[in-house]
C-alpha cells in the first residue's frame, strides 16, 4: 500500500505535460545558442612604441582619453625614479595611477608592481577598481590572470594591492623592474615609507605618490620641499579640469565649474584651499596649514578652536581651523 510521501515523490519525478516538451524541442531545433555580444580582442603583444610612452599604451591598447595632466604625469613616470603629485579631488588621480599599473607591468618582464593607500579599503575599491576597468575594457586582451587586488602574468610578473597597516606587507619583494604606487599619499604612516624605501634598490625602480596636499610633515611633503631634488614634483589645480576650462563636460567624472562654485559660495572667494585662488599647495617647512596660515589661529583671525590633532605616526593637521566640522575632507579641492 503506497503512501502518501510515495504519491508526492512519483508526482514530482513524472515528466512535464507534452506542450512544454514540444515548445523546448521547437526552441533548440530552431533558435541559434546565444553569443557574447562582444568578440573576445586579440592577445596583445607589447610594442617598443607603447612601452617607451604610458600615453600611447593608454591611447592605443587601453583605449582611453586623458587630459593633458595625467599625461604629463605619466610621462614623467616613465622618465623619472621618484614623482609626487598634490592636486584636488576630482582630477582623475586615480585613473592615472590604473594606467601606470597597468603599462608598467605588461612592458616590463619580470616586473613587480606594488600599490597602496591609507586603508585597503581604498585600495580595493577606489584603485583596483580602476585597474580592473581599465583591464577589462582594454582594445585587447593583456594576458594574465586578474583578482581582486592582484594580475598576476607570471611568477616573476605581478601586481599587488597591498594594505598599510603593516610595514610586513612590503618586506621580499624585489625585481629588476619595480614600481611602487602610493595612492593618499598624504594618510600613509611613515613606517610604510621605510619598507617601500626598503624594497626599491633594483635599477630600474619607479614610486608615485598621489594625494591631496593636507599633512603638516612626512614623505609626502617633504617630496615638495627638503626632498624636491629627489622627486618630480606636479600640482594640479581643480580649476584646470577640462570641464572647467571648456565650460562643459568634456570627460566625466572630473570637477566641473558647477562644483566649483558651490565650494567658493560656501567657503568664499578668497579661500585658500581651492587651489589657484590665495595660497596654495603643500604647507611650508615653517608655516601652517593653508587653512590656518598661522599656527592656532584660522585664517579671518577668531582662535583656531580645533587644535591640530596628533597622529599616531607624530604629524600634525588643522582639521578645521576657523570652520568647526568642515574637517579635513574640506581640504581635498
Amino acid at each position: 500500500m503506497s503512501t502518501g510521501v510515495e504519491s508526492a515523490a512519483t508526482s514530482s519525478a513524472r515528466p512535464l505535460p507534452c506542450r512544454s516538451h514540444r515548445f523546448t524541442a521547437t526552441r533548440d531545433a530552431t533558435m541559434p545558442m546565444p553569443t557574447s555580444s562582444r568578440a573576445k580582442p586579440p592577445l596583445y603583444e607589447p610594442r617598443a612604441e607603447h612601452c617607451a610612452s604610458p600615453v600611447a599604451f593608454a591611447r592605443d591598447v587601453l583605449g582611453v582619453s586623458l587630459w593633458s595632466r595625467q599625461e604629463q604625469v605619466l610621462e614623467a613616470l616613465k622618465d623619472n625614479t621618484r614623482v609626487a603629485v598634490k592636486s584636488g579631488n576630482g582630477l582623475g588621480k586615480g585613473f592615472s595611477a590604473s594606467v601606470a599599473i597597468l603599462w608598467f607591468l605588461v612592458c616590463h618582464d619580470p616586473a613587480v608592481v606594488l600599490s597602496t593607500a591609507p586603508t585597503f579599503r581604498q585600495v580595493r575599491h577606489v584603485l583596483w577598481r580602476e585597474v580592473h576597468r581599465r583591464y577589462r575594457n582594454a582594445n585587447y586582451s593583456l594576458g594574465g590572470k586578474l583578482l581582486d587586488t592582484r594580475l598576476e602574468m607570471s611568477d616573476a610578473r605581478f601586481a599587488l594591492g597591498l594594505s598599510a597597516d603593516r610595514d610586513e606587507e612590503f618586506q621580499g619583494f624585489h625585481s629588476p623592474n619595480m614600481l611602487i604606487v602610493v595612492d593618499e599619499a598624504e594618510g600613509v604612516e611613515e613606517t610604510i615609507y621605510e619598507a617601500i624605501e626598503a624594497v626599491m634598490t633594483s635599477e630600474n625602480c619607479r614610486l608615485l605618490l598621489i594625494g591631496n596636499p593636507t599633512t603638516m610633515g612626512g614623505t609626502f611633503r617633504r617630496a615638495f620641499y627638503e626632498d624636491r631634488e629627489l622627486y618630480s614634483t606636479m600640482t594640479i589645480s581643480a580649476l584646470e579640469s577640462p570641464n572647467i576650462v571648456e565650460g562643459r563636460v568634456v570627460h566625466r567624472g572630473l570637477a566641473t565649474q558647477k562644483w566649483v562654485e558651490e565650494r567658493r559660495s560656501v567657503w568664499g572667494e578668497e579661500t585658500p584651499h581651492l587651489p589657484g585662488q590665495g595660497p596654495r599647495g603643500v604647507p611650508g617647512p615653517g608655516g601652517g596649514h593653508p587653512r590656518c596660515p598661522v599656527p592656532g589661529r584660522s585664517r579671518r583671525g577668531p582662535p583656531c578652536r580645533r587644535r591640530r590633532a596628533r597622529r599616531r605616526d607624530g604629524l600634525r593637521r588643522c582639521p578645521g581651523a576657523g570652520n568647526p566640522g568642515r574637517g579635513r575632507r574640506a581640504l581635498r579641492l
